[in-house]
């Protein structure tokens, strides 16, 4: 596996981390502070409608999702303390309540594997649901899986389907700055952050 990017978080006592999933897999290094986290089971419907990974990975809603309080009955709970690393299984549901103020980095990872799935889910999003079918299977191995990726990335070749990049268009207004006020200095215009993936693509 290799790290697409990495991302510094320092957060605030109390602040949290809504119930969401993330479509690639991440890693969460903790430094400083202690936070609780919440991990739910994976590619489980009673917890993700298939609807909604489905529209997470074409990228038409964001990775937060609805939560019902009766979802923690089946939560494994951690605390995490400096020098703890989390990580769950790919696209686990997960949410964090920080206890006092956090710095932790978060590191995001692609293998072969993390594809199969984003073009089965992007083929069921964007050809079979398109075709009304509503038992939409989400197996990533064996002889319909493949078909379902040639087929999907085939046709998005001749006409693309509107799938949207949400991190394309991140920015950010601040910088990181030792001698500024809280550690921060304002830019003087908004610039793309830089884990957007339009910011790789120029």
């Amino acid at each position: 596996p290799t790290a697409n990017y990495s991302t510094l978080l320092i957060s605030s006592p109390g602040a949290q981390v809504y119930y969401h999933l993330d479509a690639e897999p991440n890693m969460l290094w903790h430094l400083r502070g202690k936070k609780r986290i919440w991990i739910y089971p994976a590619m489980d419907t009673r917890f993700v409608p298939q609807e909604l990974l489905e529209n997470i990975y074409a990228g038409e809603i964001d990775e937060n999702l609805p939560f019902d309080s009766s979802f923690d009955e089946s939560a494994d709970k951690y605390l995490l303390e400096p020098g703890d690393v989390a990580s769950w299984p790919h696209n686990g549901p997960h949410r964090i309540v920080n206890q006092d103020m956090n710095v932790s980095l978060a590191t995001s990872y692609y293998t072969p594997l993390i594809y199969q799935r984003q073009y089965v889910q992007l083929a069921n999003r964007f050809l079979l649901r398109g075709m009304g079918i509503k038992h939409r299977g989400t197996k990533e191995t064996g002889f319909v899986p493949a078909l379902k990726r040639v087929s999907y990335r085939a046709i998005n070749k001749l006409k693309p389907f509107k799938r949207v990049d949400r991190s394309a268009t991140y920015v950010t207004d601040v910088q990181v700055d030792p001698h500024g006020p809280l550690g921060l200095k304002k830019l003087s215009e908004p610039v793309m952050a830089s884990f957007s993936s339009a910011r790789h693509q120029q």
